[in-house]
């Protein structure tokens, strides 16, 4: 799942029970999963919280600095998949329990300027607003062996898509909800600028920079 600011350059909060507890560093977009907690800052920084592979629900210890430069990233099961400000896609290669913040950043033929990423999913949105998905095997090294992106052709108008356990959601420029259902997209009620799909759960924020979550049925 991926949270993210709208602009600016914002302290990290953690969703502690009933609260939220501040967690250190500065971010405009963090990501959770099993490859643990990763984000990206302002300049485009890229950042691991140590000690969060295979159990993003610790804390951790420091952030430590990634070499490249990305504006988008999302965590997945053993790989890490971002877009940097060209609209670029790359995955984090030699992810592994022994090298938890991987070894190289390697080039995903293809432009997309939002990606998410949940177990062998890959989606993503590119600048003429359309998703766009990728279907992986076991490792990302194998993308290339199985046919590529595959364009969904509703012509909807996507900014955001988001993929989690509770499925794939997506936001449309006019802030409307859809989810795929199928291979097509149905309109759920409501307006978000900004969605993460979880477990039993969809967060969200709206135009007035409200939260909410929706639990699925």
């Amino acid at each position: 799942a991926v949270v993210s600011t709208q602009s600016g350059h914002y302290g990290r909060d953690r969703r502690s029970g009933n609260s939220w507890r501040l967690i250190g560093g500065k971010l405009k977009c963090v990501s959770v999963g099993q490859s643990g907690v990763w984000g990206v800052n302002a300049n485009d920084d890229i950042f691991y919280k140590t000690g969060t592979y295979g159990d993003p629900n610790v804390d951790g210890a420091g952030w430590q600095h990634i070499g490249g430069k990305l504006k988008w990233i999302s965590s997945g099961k053993d790989f890490v998949v971002g877009v940097n400000s060209a609209d670029s896609i790359f995955y984090r290669d030699g992810i592994t329990s022994a090298t938890p913040a991987g070894t190289r950043w390697v080039v995903i033929g293809g432009k997309l300027s939002q990606i998410d990423t949940f177990n062998d999913k890959v989606w993503g949105v590119n600048s003429a607003k359309y998703a766009y998905q990728l279907t992986i095997q076991s490792s990302i090294r194998y993308i290339y062996s199985i046919g590529g992106w595959r364009r969904n052709n509703e012509a909807l108008n996507f900014k955001r898509v988001s993929v989690g356990k509770g499925g794939v959601w997506s936001i449309g420029t006019d802030d409307r909800i859809f989810r795929r259902d199928g291979n097509v997209w149905k309109v759920f009620n409501g307006r978000l600028k900004d969605i993460s799909v979880g477990g039993t759960k969809i967060w969200g924020v709206n135009s007035a920079d409200s939260i909410y979550y929706k639990t699925l049925t």
